[in-house]
């Protein structure tokens, strides 16, 4: 019996450190792209990890820059951010999955569509 207490304990420790390195890796700068209708549209992310609140920034030359909310757990993320598009505010909703160094997901833009996105970690 003690054996196999120890053995689960050894297992548990051992996976522990490879849990925590994921959740952290979604922190820090990102190249996203958004492929709408319209072409790819190229956007910078960054992302802070508190707990599993994500907080943090999306910018692009086209839409200027916004802050964003969201959560972030096993390895899967959803934040929003809101946008002014012309004088016009809408709210992007994000979801999707880490794998790496890399994202991949959909967008909402505020029910005037979606469509998909990737992001490589700078």
């Amino acid at each position: 019996m003690k054996v196999a207490l120890f053995w689960l304990f050894a297992c548990v420790i051992a996976v522990a450190p490879i849990s925590v390195g994921a959740q952290g890796g979604v922190a820090g700068e990102w190249d996203m792209t958004i492929n709408s209708d319209q072409g790819p549209l190229p956007m910078g992310l960054t992302l802070a990890l508190d707990g599993d609140a994500l907080s943090g920034s999306l910018s692009s030359d086209m839409l200027g820059s916004s802050e964003l909310t969201g959560t972030f757990a096993d390895d899967m993320l959803e934040f929003t951010s809101d946008m002014d598009a012309q004088g016009q505010t809408f709210t992007l909703t994000f979801t999707g999955a880490l794998d790496g160094d890399a994202m991949t997901g959909n967008v909402d833009f505020g029910g005037f569509g979606s469509a998909a996105f990737t992001a490589e970690k700078k």
